[in-house]
Order: C-alpha cells, then sequence, then structure tokens
C-alpha cells in the first residue's frame, strides 16, 4: 500500500507543509507509505521516478 504524491510549488508555504504532515500521519496511521516526487521530476525525469517508486514498492513487500 504506497501512496505517490506529487508535490509542486505548491507545497512550499508553511501551512502546505502542515497540511502534507497531517494527512501523511493519516495515510501512514492506515497503513500506507508516503512517497512524494516533485513534479519537475515526473516532468523531466520519469524514468527515474519510475526506478524510486519500483525500489519503494520492493521495500514494502520486503518487510
Amino acid at each position: 500500500m504506497l501512496v505517490v504524491e506529487v508535490d509542486g510549488a505548491t507545497h512550499a508555504t508553511e501551512a502546505e507543509r502542515l497540511r502534507d504532515e497531517r494527512r501523511t500521519e493519516a495515510l501512514m496511521r492506515c497503513g500506507f507509505a508516503v512517497l512524494r516526487v516533485h513534479n519537475v521530476d515526473v516532468a523531466e525525469n520519469l524514468e527515474g521516478v519510475r526506478e524510486t517508486i519500483l525500489a519503494a514498492i520492493e521495500r514494502r513487500t520486503s518487510l
């Protein structure tokens, strides 16, 4: 159970960071892992993002 969140500039303010933190905590209480990637990486390095996601899945399934 993995949530991939694509973050951008809208996550730069303190209020947004706090909201992200609360959402992450709620998801983790439900058993999810949260992986954040930057929207620039999705646009410019999709293969790297894919590899990061696959590595996160492997870590989750090997525990």
